[in-house]
């Protein structure tokens, strides 16, 4: 599905800068915008999902200039509101003062004068100025919408509020013709009000007029589709009070202003959750029959806003974000079907896979690097009842620990230093309804796994620097190549959390374990290639299935790959088979894994089954020093081209060696060591990751002593 088009047109180049800030403050990412003006120059035609044009003439005049067809759908923004948060510039102005309201021509300058007036503005005389108007009279204050440079010298107090917004109604229009979840315009809405409640009081001291403020604010936010409340904290009067709340609790369509909140509200059951003691509070409550969530939050500690929101409405908008999000490739793509194998242990595995999906279970699946950990959460997900709702992956090896918190569980607005605008919704909200699979589950932090835990048991999360605690939905199928039992034991996995996510259980079973699968598989990834089944002799075949394949299915993946990129007019060889360096590039096996927390020469660690004299890694430290091979050698590709080299781009570099299987922590483990051997050293400031120039002679040393195993070696593969 391609991302929706819009296009901004306006006359002015100001007035496109202005609204198109707008936009992006509340537009999702996806959304693509071009904006233009016809002071700057518009493009010969213009085509988009959906047109926004500032002003009415506008339309015409593209369809005579041929500049858009005749069945572009076009939305006019011609009814506009003020810039809030430029207003308060102007509240000190005295009442009864003659105000000069500059704008570009005579009907922006009068829609600006109504718009003023509307939200509270009324008590100055104002004079229409616009440009080519004479000015026949001395006026000293004037207020103008952006247009400051049409303001006469005479003029001695000038407030430029800024370009008016695009209305509340047009931005409704706009979201419904783009298809966008309608959340994200009551954000905006909610922001606006909040902000124009704030001020009424310093505007109604000003003029004496609050009660009369708060109904001309009540007319800009009756079209709100949830309950608005407005009462003093002290007094208890009501100041605003919307259509929506009028109807839920059967108020008389007459004036509500001096009204206590007593009067209003006479449920006995509501009326004591209306006094709110912190910045926020929120309840569920039942109103006439219909389940709410009423949210009752502080505005400047004299204001008690109130906010009904049906929970119908929350849901459904729930479900429609979860159907954006499988549109936008949030899904699992491989089914049990696409598990290859004929063998007993892949059969077996196979069907508890299938059990377990029609079930609610978490599910932990265990095995070694490489056996399809995530084909089979993908499998299951499409196996159950939540098959169309979002698919989220995370791998918690390649997740920094600094954003572990706000990519799982989502931020508010100004949360943290450098934090999205508007906040940002975490990776469990947007699974909400379908499944979050959770990969490499053994490298999350002890700090994460209480949260984690939280979020199992209760089926509830909390953003950071909110207070809003939201439910969720969420199948929760996590993965780990670990042994979780022995890091329960010494104390750096929570024992509660292994058995919450041990409820569902499922081992897979490594290549070596079923072997009579192997020419199946080989011949899938020939295929793949391009290749064909007659490639392969028996000869390779045979040699395949002895080994032991500690990197699995995955390296037998890319063996087949490197060996169908060597092959000759004849088809493969049994000479194409990876040699030892190259096999250690492709994959890192379940005996590394276990190295990780190992130290080195540990005569505790014991080979893998039916590894013994076969296998190409023959102890901890050989291992070890194929892992600074490949870092040291990415660090002297970088320097030896004058390229800065950062922590987390030689993590990403390291991905294409390791495929993906080392973590932040366990790189700088071994930078740390390695630095102490006297391999590299830190560049002062930005300089990067330096290679010493015995490190660089350790690269000559190491190359030198393979040179001479191969020699020696050079027809042994497996």
């Amino acid at each position: 599905m391609n991302n929706p088009q819009l296009i901004l047109i306006t006359g002015s180049m100001a007035t496109r800068i202005c609204l198109e800030k707008q936009l992006q403050n509340y537009l999702p990412d996806e959304v693509t915008m071009e904006t233009y003006s016809y002071e700057e120059g518009i493009p010969d035609f213009i085509e988009a999902d959906v047109l926004l044009l500032s002003g009415e003439s506008f339309e015409q005049r593209l369809k005579s200039e041929g500049r858009i067809h005749s069945e572009q759908k076009i939305i006019i923004g011609e009814k506009r509101i003020i810039n809030i948060d430029r207003i308060e510039s102007i509240v000190h102005i005295p009442p009864q003062t003659e105000v000069l309201l500059v704008n570009d021509t005579e009907a922006s300058a009068m829609d600006a004068i109504v718009s003023l007036q509307e939200i509270g503005f009324d008590s100055f005389h104002y004079v229409p100025f616009w440009n080519g108007k004479e000015l026949n009279e001395e006026i000293s204050v004037a207020i103008t919408m952006g247009e400051g440079h049409l303001i006469p010298e005479t003029v001695k107090e000038a407030y430029d509020i800024g370009t008016r917004l695009l209305s509340f109604a047009t931005l409704a229009e706009l979201w419904k013709m783009l298809n966008l979840p309608l959340h994200l315009l009551d954000t905006y809405i909610d922001t606006y009000v909040n902000k124009l409640i704030s001020i009424s009081r310093r505007i109604g001291d000003a003029n004496r007029r609050a009660d009369s403020l708060s109904q001309k604010l009540l007319a800009l936010i009756n079209s709100i589709d949830d309950g608005l409340l407005v009462f003093n904290r002290r007094t208890t009067v009501v100041s605003v009070c919307n259509e929506k709340l009028r109807k839920l609790f059967h108020i008389p369509h007459i004036s509500v202003s001096g009204w206590k909140i007593a009067e209003i509200i006479q449920d006995e059951k509501i009326l004591p959750l209306l006094r709110c003691e912190t910045e926020k509070e929120e309840w569920m409550v039942n109103v006439g029959g219909e389940d709410m969530l009423l949210s009752v939050f502080l505005v400047e500690n004299d204001n008690i806003v109130c906010i009904f929101k049906a929970t119908e409405k929350i849901q459904k908008e729930s479900r429609k974000i979860s159907r954006d999000l499988v549109q936008k490739g949030f899904y699992a793509k491989y089914t049990l079907d696409d598990i290859l194998g004929i063998s007993p242990e892949i059969c077996e595995a196979k069907r508890k896979a299938n059990r377990l999906a029609q079930t609610e279970l978490t599910i932990l699946i265990e095995g070694e690097s490489g056996t399809g950990k995530e084909l089979f959460a993908s499998a299951i997900h499409r196996a159950s009842r939540r098959r169309d709702y979002p698919y989220i992956a995370v791998n918690f090896s390649a997740l920094q620990e600094s954003l572990m918190e706000s990519e799982l569980f989502g931020y508010e607005d100004g949360a943290f230093t450098g934090a999205k605008k508007g906040g940002r919704i975490g990776l469990f909200e947007m699974a909400d309804g379908g499944t979050i699979f959770l990969d490499e589950i053994g490298d999350i932090p002890l700090k994460m796994q209480t949260s984690l835990l939280r979020v199992l048991q209760e089926k509830e999360v909390l953003r950071i620097g909110g207070k809003e605690i939201k439910r969720v939905d969420v199948r929760v199928v996590a993965a780990t190549n670990q042994n979780l039992e022995e890091k329960v034991r010494n104390g750096s996995f929570r024992k509660d959390l292994y058995y919450r996510l041990k409820i569902g259980y499922l081992h897979l079973p490594p290549l070596r374990s079923r072997r009579q699968d192997i020419p199946q598989l080989v011949n899938y990834f020939l295929q793949r290639e391009g290749g064909k089944e007659n490639m392969l002799t028996a000869e390779i075949l045979k040699k395949m299935q002895e080994y032991s394949w500690p990197g699995n299915v995955r390296e037998l993946k890319n063996t087949v790959a490197y060996m169908f990129a060597l092959r000759d007019e004849n088809g493969l060889r049994i000479e194409d088979l990876p040699e030892e360096e190259i096999s250690f590039c492709i994959d890192r096996t379940d005996h590394l894994d276990r190295l990780e927390n190992t130290e080195i020469g540990n005569s505790d660690l014991k080979p893998l089954p039916e590894q013994e004299e076969a296998t190409r890694w023959k102890s901890p430290a050989e291992t070890e020093e194929k892992i600074w091979y490949c870092i040291v050698c990415i660090i002297r590709d970088y320097n030896d081209t004058g390229q800065i080299l950062s922590r987390e781009t030689l993590l990403k570099s390291l991905y294409t060696s390791l495929d993906g299987q080392m973590s932040m922590y366990t790189l700088r483990q071994k930078l740390s060591r390695m630095k102490d051997e006297g391999l590299l050293q830190k560049g002062r400031g930005k300089g990067g990751i330096r290679l010493t120039d015995q490190g660089r002679q350790w690269i000559i040393q190491r190359n030198n002593k393979q040179a001479e195993t191969s020699v020696q070696s050079s027809n042994s593969f497996f």
